[in-house]
């Protein structure tokens, strides 16, 4: 027979409060905790996180995490439950977290502070409250799972990322980066707009001209120099594609930047 996963959970406790603490720090959570804020602000930090909260957004805390919180405003108030979440596979009890670190979901239009209205309301009910918990660890697992096929997708890019980033003075093919990280020629162009903003070329052209311009700005080569430094094969070719990527010549560009000592962002 197939094992049945069953999800239980217990040790429930919902509190609407005003904190009295301004700065707090917690060691190895014992329950696992969603906790909404109905007003002010809040900054939590760890090894793993360092992120705001304010009015209107939601904090999944996992039990296990350990972290610090600041409350940053003058007027403070939250609804929080605390839970412990048990999979039962098979006979076999584990404990269950949405995500192995706090994630904080960014106010929602009114969505979880409709959730949270109710979980507090409710909170001597049993079966509502349950209702109420189910509908939040969907929310957040659902949410959890978006944030992490977008870091998923950024991770299949990174080794043409770091190859170009280290290599941006060559000929770079897309044929190459694209077998380097496993996907075809249009997927990796797709990643890199959608992660980057600009294709494959365009992030080297971006690292390429950066590097052209600190050279212009803050080093003793003339143009010619320049261009044999970045292997350019010859000046022209170096010109017109510095001119494009910003508008004036390298020669003009020394002429206006030289003497500001201003530093390249």
């Amino acid at each position: 027979m197939p094992c049945v996963a069953d999800y239980i959970i217990k040790n429930i406790v919902v509190m609407k409060y005003s904190p009295q603490d301004r700065k707090k720090c917690i060691k190895q959570r014992v329950l696992s905790s969603f906790m909404h804020v109905a007003r002010g602000k809040y900054h939590y930090q760890s090894d793993k996180v360092d992120f705001y909260v304010g009015t209107g957004d939601t904090v999944y805390i996992p039990c296990g995490a350990s972290y610090e919180y600041t409350i940053l405003s003058d007027v403070t108030e939250c609804i929080q439950t605390e839970f412990s979440l048990e999979q039962t596979i098979c006979g076999e009890k584990n404990i269950v977290v949405i995500d192995q670190k706090p994630f904080v979901l960014k106010k929602q239009e009114g969505r979880l502070d409709l959730v949270f209205s109710e979980l507090n309301r409710c909170q001597n009910d049993g079966f509502s409250t349950l209702a109420s918990l189910y509908n939040l660890l969907a929310i957040f697992e659902n949410a959890c799972r978006r944030d992490k096929a977008v870091r998923d997708g950024r991770y299949k890019i990174e080794p043409a990322i770091e190859f170009i980033e280290q290599n941006f003075k060559n000929k770079i093919y897309i044929a190459d980066i694209a077998k380097m990280c496993g996907i075809s020629e249009s997927h990796m162009r797709r990643l890199f707009r959608r992660y980057l903003g600009v294709s494959p070329i365009g992030y080297k052209n971006l690292i390429l001209i950066k590097a052209a311009c600190n050279m212009l700005r803050y080093g003793d080569l003339n143009v010619s120099e320049t261009a044999e430094a970045l292997n350019f094969g010859d000046i022209y070719t170096f010109s017109q594609f510095f001119k494009k990527e910003t508008g004036i010549s390298p020669k003009n560009y020394i002429d206006t930047h030289r003497e500001r000592g201003v530093s390249e962002t």
